[in-house]
């Protein structure tokens, strides 16, 4: 989980880091951190739903693998810890950032049902591209 290496490498939780760097800076240390994860083989990188918003994190999270946008509906997406979440509309940061989530991602999966199932979608998909 990028945002949780993210807490890790700085030292403090995300929302303090939004409030006292703002979503400048914590687009930095986001960037800095999917930089290192990237270049790492064998890895699923789990990244916060923002980090499309710098075209500059396509390569970096896409140069040893493929990009899922794994699809949730937003009533049941969590918000804690999420300081934009908190601050916006749900419905506002969707309709901004999806033509986003289009052209980084190499695959969609739905995420409405179960883990088990959209492990599932991805696991055929990656066997289909081998």
């Amino acid at each position: 989980d990028a945002d949780a290496v993210v807490e890790e490498t700085y030292g403090k939780p995300i929302p303090q880091i939004f409030a006292e760097e703002g979503e400048a800076g914590f687009r930095e240390k986001e960037t800095a951190v999917l930089q290192e994860l990237g270049k790492k083989a064998s890895l699923v990188i789990a990244t916060g739903g923002g980090c499309i918003t710098k075209a500059h994190n396509y390569p970096l999270v896409h140069q040893n693998g493929s990009i899922f946008w794994i699809q949730r509906d937003l009533e049941v997406l969590p918000i804690d810890g999420r300081p934009l979440s908190q601050a916006n509309k749900l419905s506002d940061l969707y309709r901004v950032r999806k033509p986003l989530y289009e052209k980084f991602a190499d695959h969609i999966v739905d995420n409405n049902g179960d883990a088990e199932n959209c492990v599932n979608q991805i696991c055929a998909i990656l066997e289909g591209v081998k």
